[in-house]
């Protein structure tokens, strides 16, 4: 028996944004179930799958790239297994790719997450007043934002956790990028909630649709994409 170290890209879109990350992982492990693929599971007296989506999604967002790392107890079919388990997974979770983790592995996919695109879509007519908050929050060196805390409200600087920030008129959108990961972590609601408060009037947040676009990692090892 082989045991091997794997990860899934996928996508989240559609009414699936509305499923929780422990019920998405739920949904997963039934997939790879229906699906034949012969996911190890951990020992004692409640083994499970030995598998995890390696940065949780914001319950209401949708992602066009997630990362889920799993192990197998074989790779009998692995060519099929995309096939397999886009019949098996529900609309809206489409597996993209899966690659093969290097037996150099020395850290996770989560550990090794840095940064995340974000796509954040406005209504047209808000263009002039979003524009001006990116411009704003593009020329300042701090950026305070209330945030909680196991310990109560707190008051944090993010603007050091933004990569960039920029407007996509043509699109309709702000495009950002912002730190991810163990080492360094900002919440795109975060940014929104910071965004808000410079806007005269603030900002509904149910006007706008928040896309993760992409996840950077930075790996010490290497993806043999299938």
């Amino acid at each position: 028996m082989s045991r091997a170290r794997y990860v899934l890209e996928f996508s989240k879109q559609g009414y699936v944004r509305y499923v929780s990350h422990l019920d998405l992982m739920r949904i997963f492990k039934r997939a790879f179930r229906r699906s034949g693929i012969p996911v190890s599971y951990s020992n004692g007296f409640n083994p499970h799958p030995k598998m995890s989506i390696s940065l949780p999604l914001t319950l209401g967002n949708t992602s066009a790239s997630e990362y889920l790392e799993f192990y197998t107890d074989g790779d009998d079919g692995r060519d099929e297994w995309i096939g397999r388990l886009s019949r098996t997974l529900p609309k809206g979770v489409e597996p993209l790719r899966i690659g093969v983790i290097g037996e150099d592995m020395k850290r996770s996919v989560a550990a090794s997450v840095v940064s995340c695109g974000y796509r954040i879509g406005y209504p047209p007519s808000e263009e002039d007043r979003i524009g001006g908050i990116v411009t704003e929050i593009n020329r300042r060196d701090t950026l305070p934002v209330e945030k909680k805390s196991k310990k109560g409200p707190v008051t944090v600087d993010i603007r050091p956790k933004i990569r960039s920030l920029a407007l996509d008129p043509k699109n309709a959108c702000v495009r950002a990028e912002l730190d991810a990961g163990p080492a360094s972590d900002l919440s795109v609601e975060l940014l929104i909630k910071a965004a808000a408060a410079l806007a005269d009037g603030g900002i509904a947040r149910e006007t706008l649709d928040v896309e993760r676009t992409h996840i950077t990692l930075d790996i010490d090892y290497h993806i043999d994409w299938l």
